[in-house]
């Protein structure tokens, strides 16, 4: 009983650094593979565009902000079912609404713009690092030792 309890605590300290973790690779893809001054949060001189990961680059930061934030907001919650799938909707939803603000039809709708470039594989990205998120949070049942 007192290792399923301290199991228990740890998870959600796991959970909170892997998403740690994916928003510092996250910060890194921008540092490294996007032009200078591209990123509001990063002063122009420090990224790199190195081209490395390529058409990667894109969709990339935005699986990991999924991934990263689910993880992160998991850390602090109830560890049911119903939350883990709540938590993983509610990123995909809010990555969805600022790909959506970045799209030209809702600068001519609303007059507001915000800064960056409309792409539809941030709308498969986001769920994709969702259902990462997902499977991560998943509780891990150990199977029965059975034989010798």
């Amino acid at each position: 009983m007192v290792r399923s309890v301290i199991v228990t605590a740890r998870r959600p300290a796991k959970l909170f650094i892997l998403g740690l973790s994916a928003l510092g690779m996250g910060v890194l893809v921008y540092a490294l593979d996007r032009p200078a001054g591209s990123v509001a949060f990063l002063p122009a001189g420090m990224a790199y565009d190195s081209g490395f990961l390529g058409p990667l680059a894109g969709p990339l930061p935005t699986f990991l902000h999924a991934l990263a934030f689910a993880l992160i907001t998991a850390a602090f919650l109830e560890p049911t079912r119903r939350a883990r799938l709540a938590v993983c909707g509610i990123w995909v939803a809010i990555n969805w609404l600022f790909e959506a603000a970045q799209h030209p039809a809702f600068m001519e709708i609303t007059g507001i713009g915000m800064p960056g470039a409309f792409d539809p594989l941030d709308l498969l990205a986001a769920p994709a690092g969702a259902a990462v998120a997902l499977l991560i949070m998943q509780p891990v049942t150990p199977t029965p030792r059975t034989g010798i």
